[in-house]
């Protein structure tokens, strides 16, 4: 990773991320926020069922194989592991708040969506509304997978052990985990 690109994503993780957030269309402030909070991929946060969020006593989700009660499609996610992604209070207040509004089984759903009846989101429209974004703050690059490397370099600065950013994020080896964990300059 070249050292534009480590800057570009502290950048986003540290001092544009509420600018980020204030250009979003207003549907995609949380989801854009919970993906800087919990690391997920893509397509793992697109087929969050209602039923994948546990608030208490300790709120999590659970990332899982699952199939679309509406079209019966399938859904694995990448290495084929189950696990569980812990949930600070702030970010427990977000699929809160989805789980109250979102219509059918999905935890961030919206009947606009033209391609997917289901009412699922789906990774285009997540990475576009990420463009918009970006583009109302003037940051010229940036993707949806870039708020994941923001949120390794956010726990690696709070002193989260690389091995337990490892089993949040999903990955089997910590070679790969090493790749995004960003310690601050100043660290």
């Amino acid at each position: 990773m070249s050292l534009g690109h480590r800057k570009l994503l502290v950048a986003l993780a540290r001092q544009h991320g509420e600018k980020i957030r204030d250009h979003a269309e207003p549907f995609f402030k949380d989801i854009l926020d919970f993906y800087a909070m919990t690391g997920l991929r893509s397509q793992e946060l697109c087929w969050l069922l209602k039923s994948d969020v546990i608030l208490s006593p300790r709120p999590f989700i659970h990332i899982r194989t699952k199939k679309c009660p509406i079209t019966g499609k399938f859904w694995k996610r990448k290495f084929n592991k189950s696990r569980i992604v812990p949930l600070c209070s702030v970010a427990a207040s977000i699929p809160q708040r989805a789980v109250a509004t979102s219509k059918g089984p999905w935890l961030f759903s919206t009947a606009e969506w033209k391609r997917n009846p289901a009412g699922r989101c789906n990774s285009e429209r997540m990475l576009d509304a990420l463009a918009v974004a970006l583009a109302g703050a003037g940051i010229i690059e940036g993707t949806i997978h870039s708020l994941r490397h923001s949120f390794c370099a956010f726990a690696a600065n709070n002193k989260i052990p690389a091995f337990k950013e490892m089993k949040i994020l999903g990955h089997g080896s910590l070679d790969i985990v090493l790749r995004y964990y960003h310690i601050d300059d100043n660290e």
